[in-house]
Formats: structure tokens, sequence, C-alpha cells
């Protein structure tokens, strides 16, 4: 009887090894594929910063007033939701 409880506890703690095993990987998988998507997001920022400089060149009153708008709202409506107004324009 005492064989097949130290046989049970060992197979316990070997799953236990294998399933913290899993996740140790999981995690870093997880934490990998994040920092590769905000390298990603931070190139196609400094993208944006690029293009807008065009846009502002161009378009300097247009600019200040969707600023000015943005400013006037983001706080009450939150980011997302202008931007959504934005794109909707397109």
């Amino acid at each position: 009887m005492a064989q097949a409880s130290c046989a049970r506890l060992l197979l316990f703690i070997e799953v236990a090894l294998c399933f913290l095993e899993y996740e140790r990987k999981e995690n870093t998988m997880v934490t990998e594929n994040k920092e590769a998507t905000l390298a990603k997001m931070d190139e196609a920022a400094e993208k944006a910063v690029e293009d807008f400089k065009v846009v502002v060149a161009s378009e300097p009153n247009g600019v200040e007033a969707v600023a000015r708008w943005w400013k006037d709202h983001y706080i009450q409506a939150g980011h997302k939701r202008l931007a959504r107004i934005l794109m909707a324009i397109l």
C-alpha cells in the first residue's frame, strides 16, 4: 500500500513539474510575442510621425483644428471613440 502511495505521489510531482515547465514556456512565448508586437508598433508610430509632418506642412489649419477638437473631447469620450469617429470619415 505504501508503494502505491509513493508511486501516486511521484506521478503527481512529475505531472506538476511538467505543468510548471509548460507554463514557463507559454509565459516566455507571450512575452516574446508582446515585445515583437510592441517593436512593430513603435516602427509604425515612427512612420506615422513622418507622414503626419507631411500632412501638417500641407494642411496646417486643418491639423490644428483636429488637434483642438481632440483635446476638447478626449477626456470625456476617450481616445478610441475619437479615433473611430475620425476613421468613419474616410
